[in-house]
């Protein structure tokens, strides 16, 4: 019995279908910005390899060993996902103690 009026009903169904169309618009240019930012990376961004500077931390004991931290920046244009890093920090250092961490 609390029906809307015609007019309220339909301005209320304009509002939503405009509401509607923004959302819309605004998703449909999203989508558009990002491909057209990929398909720009693809002809033109940087392809060269990988280039990992390495930057000493610290280097704490660590019972008998030590704990090395480093930071690691890849300023090439690909991954560096198969880069292993191995150091030392004396001349007694041996590949066999090596532990490796995927990050």
């Amino acid at each position: 019995m609390n029906e809307p009026s015609g007019n309220a009903g339909q301005a209320q169904d304009s509002i939503s279908s405009l509401s509607e169309r923004l959302v819309a618009l605004v998703g449909a240019a999203a989508v558009i910005v990002v491909a057209g930012v990929m398909f720009w990376q693809a002809l033109y961004g940087d392809d060269s390899p990988p280039n990992v500077e390495i930057e000493l931390v610290r280097i704490e004991p660590s019972g008998d060993d030590y704990l090395v931290e480093i930071l690691a920046i890849n300023s090439g244009g690909n991954t560096a996902a198969a880069v292993t890093i191995r150091g030392g920090v004396d001349e007694g250092w041996s590949p066999d103690r090596v532990i490796e961490r995927d990050h």
